[in-house]
Formats: structure tokens, sequence, C-alpha cells
């Protein structure tokens, strides 16, 4: 399916994007754009073409003007140096262009480059040596057709701000997606398993982040989230259009899920199947995809099928992860030993729950940035506003909407937890009726845990 019509070369409409290094790069794309926009061929038509050092505009951000310019041209010419294969931007430059539907088309701008450095895909496309007339012919004429093409979807969400990196559960996960002798990617199936709040879909997140898993799985990363009552077809036609950019219409599930399979076929995919909670609608987007790897979170590992054989568990940060999610955005002025000690023991009596840590971190950022108190007041005020009403203290102003969000959180974790016979959270001082003298932290940090059920009682009973 092509991405674009053809339009007549001749009009002022970039068509190809130049991307290149500037230190060792400026010199060929000079003479590269020279020959593409003022050829000495009568037979070669000219090019509009999109480069950073003519087209950019001042007073704009320059990624958006090279995400702006990416929307609206065909090809991608990358001209591949030494300083091209180190660049963390020329590499976010192809990777953008191939999930907007761009042709992207490596040309040697130097010689004896050690290609090994790059992701399989890009590996085994035509290179282009300009130098060679037969090569140059054969560029030109691409140049010339529409590009024949799909997007390659990328449909995680960006990575909420302050995000904290969990390296145990990631390196666990993420080592067992990739052969990292071969670059390539093992088409596992695992799961990531946990009480909600506790960073199953922000780890999921992270990974499809990451840059050597996005190059390893380089057919596309894909997202579905399912919760307690999912449209299963819509979300199995969502990613089938992700995948075409054809949007079926399916009689039902089972066709859906024909539909998806046929189309994953060989496809180094990595898809993503959040928030599951029953089996029954995870099962349509375990068929086909035999390349096809996928991560499901889920509360309940009984939701899992026997082939997720790798199942990683998300529960309480480490100290420092929970120390440095506390005190995001937190001027570094103000942590001085002593307020850096209070957010180590208040972290503790959090459970190092990252859904409670970003939630007293928001109280603190409001209470330091915006009206003006000093971190170890702000701390007080956190501490004795605990002590009274617990953590429902520090979500939404709206009475009801804080009740509801706080208990739909835990109470969903806790009703989980009940169906299932499953033990108590790991070290979680928020489990039904537990007390200071039966809190893990308690024996140890010396501090108070909340006791969540009282709070969401006291407050909802109250309104």
């Amino acid at each position: 399916m092509a991405r674009k019509t053809n339009p007549d070369i001749s009009v002022n409409q970039p068509r190809i994007f130049l991307s290149y290094a500037r230190k060792d790069g400026e010199a060929f794309v000079r003479d590269l754009r020279k020959k593409l926009t003022e050829p000495k061929a009568l037979s070669q038509p000219k090019f509009s073409l999109w480069q950073d050092r003519t087209q950019m505009e001042g007073g704009k951000d320059w990624w958006d003007q090279i995400l702006e310019a990416l929307k609206q041209v065909e090809y991608m010419v990358l001209v591949m140096t030494q300083a091209s294969l180190e660049s963390p931007i020329v590499r976010k430059e192809w990777r953008q262009a191939r999930q907007e539907g761009v042709g992207v088309i490596p040309v040697f701008g130097q010689s004896n480059l050690d290609l090994t450095q790059l992701p399989r895909w890009m590996r085994d496309v035509h290179w282009v040596n300009t130098e060679v007339p037969e090569q140059w012919t054969r560029f030109i004429r691409t140049l010339e057709s529409p590009h024949q093409g799909t997007q390659v979807p990328f449909m995680p969400d960006d990575l909420p701000a302050g995000y904290v990196p969990r390296h145990k559960e990631f390196e666990e996960l993420a080592g067992r997606l990739l052969d990292r002798e071969q670059e390539a990617p093992i088409a596992i199936t695992a799961a990531l398993k946990g009480a909600g709040g506790y960073g199953k879909t922000t780890l999921a997140k992270a990974l499809c982040h990451d840059e050597q898993i996005q190059d390893a799985f380089h057919d596309g990363i894909l997202w579905v989230t399912l919760g307690e009552e999912p449209n299963v077809t819509a979300g199995l036609t969502k990613l089938y259009a992700a995948l075409t950019e054809e949007r079926p219409n399916c009689v039902d599930e089972e066709d859906a899920s024909a539909r998806l399979a046929e189309v994953l076929g060989d496809k180094d995919c990595l898809m993503v199947i959040d928030d599951v909670w029953n089996a029954a609608h995870l099962r349509p987007f375990l068929r086909g995809g035999k390349r096809c790897a996928r991560i499901i979170t889920t509360r309940d590992s009984t939701t899992l099928p026997e082939t997720a054989k790798l199942r990683v568990p998300v529960d309480a940060m480490q100290k420092q992860e929970a120390l440095a999610m506390l005190a995001f955005d937190l001027p570094a002025n103000d942590l001085v030993n002593a307020e850096t000690t209070v957010l180590q023991s208040l972290a503790a009596r959090l459970g190092e729950w990252p859904f409670l840590l970003k939630l007293v971190n928001g109280a603190l950022r409001e209470r330091v940035n915006t009206m003006g108190q000093s971190l170890s007041a702000a701390l007080t005020y956190v501490q004795k506003a605990l002590d009274k009403r617990g953590l429902t203290a520090f979500d939404s102003r709206n009475p009801v909407e804080r009740n509801q969000a706080v208990a739909a959180t835990l109470g969903a974790s806790f009703e989980h937890l009940k169906k299932t016979n499953s033990p108590p959270i790991r070290n979680s001082p928020f489990s039904p009726k537990m007390s200071k003298s039966h809190s893990p932290r308690s024996q140890n940090s010396g501090v108070r845990p909340v006791v969540w059920t009282t709070s969401i009682q006291r407050n909802s009973a109250h309104g």
C-alpha cells in the first residue's frame, strides 16, 4: 500500500529528507544536495529536499520541525558516516521516519563502515554507493517513484514525567526478549505480575521505548489495553489497522483474531497486552505471529496461559528507586542529609509503592514549587496529613473522585488477592486489616504505616 500518491516533483513541497551527522557528513551532503537539486543530466529531474541547515525556522523547537517534515516527505536519504552510526539523533530520525511510513534509503557517505552496529532490517536493505553509475541511476528512479510501504507502528504512550528506571525487573525481561549476541528478537510470551499501582504498565512502556528493543522488533511495537470489561474485537481490529493502515469490518471476535494472526505472519513484532483481568479476553491476542513476542501485564496469575513461562513479579521498588521517585522535581539544594533521611523513611512508610510515592511527591511539589514552602515544612505537613487522613489526602481535590481513584486501585488489587487466595503483597503496609505490628516494613523501618481501609472508609462515610 502506498503511503502517498506521487506528487509533481516540480512543486516546492519537499519529498526527500536528508539525514546525516554534521560532524563528518556535511561536505558529502552538500555535494549530494547539489546533484539532486541541480542535475547536470537533462534526463534527471530536480528534487525538492528538506535539510536542517536550509529548512529550519528560528524560534521553533527543532525536533517539532523534524517531526513535521517527516509527516510530509516520502523518502529519507540516510547518509551514513561513522558519526551517523554513533549519533543518537540520527537514529531517532530514522526510527521516527519508519513510524511515519517514510521510505529510508541508506547511502554510503564513507567507506569501510562497521554496519554490524545497525539493526538487522537496515543491514538487509540495499545500500546506495553514489559513485557507482548503475546504483545512482537506480537511486534516482526510486526517488522519482511513490514510496510503496506502510508505517511501522509504535503504539505505546510516552513514559510518565518523573519516570524512574527499575533495573532489576527491566533486565530480567529485556534479557529474555533479546538474543544479545545475535542482536535478534526472541518470540516469547512473558508476564509482568503485580498489584495495581506497582508499575507494571510503566515497566512495559519502558521496555517498548528501549532502543535495542525497538531495533530488534523492527516490524513494530503494538499495544492494547484490556481492563475489566474490554471490547476485544475493537482491540484486535486496532492492532490489525496499526500493521496494515486498513480497518476491516470484522463480524466477531473470532474473525478479528484470525485476521490479526494472518497479518502478524513472520513479522518481528512486540505486542503488549496490558491490564488483563480474564483469560478469555487474553486468548484471541495470542493467536499466530510465530516471531511475535508478547508481554502481558496482570494482577492475577490465573489469567496467564501456560506459554507464559517467564513471570516477572512487580511489587515494591528498590529503596533508591523509591527515593528517586519521591524526590522527583524537588529542589536539589533542599535535599540535604536531614531531608533525604526523612524522605527515605517516608518512602518506607509508603511501602516503596510507586502509585503512592507519586501521589505524595505531587503533594510535596505543590507545596514546595507552587506554594513556596521549604522542603522541611512540606515534609512535616505530609507526615501530619498521613497520620490524620491517610493517602486519600493527596489524591484528587474532589472527595468523591479522590476516594474512587484510591479505592479503585487498592480495592481491585485486594479483590484479586481474595479471589485467587494469593499471599499478601510483598512489603505492603496497605493489605486489609494490616496493623502496625503486622506490617513487614514496621519491623525494620521504625515508621508507622498508613492503614488504608480505615482511611478510605472514614472519608467515604463523610463524602
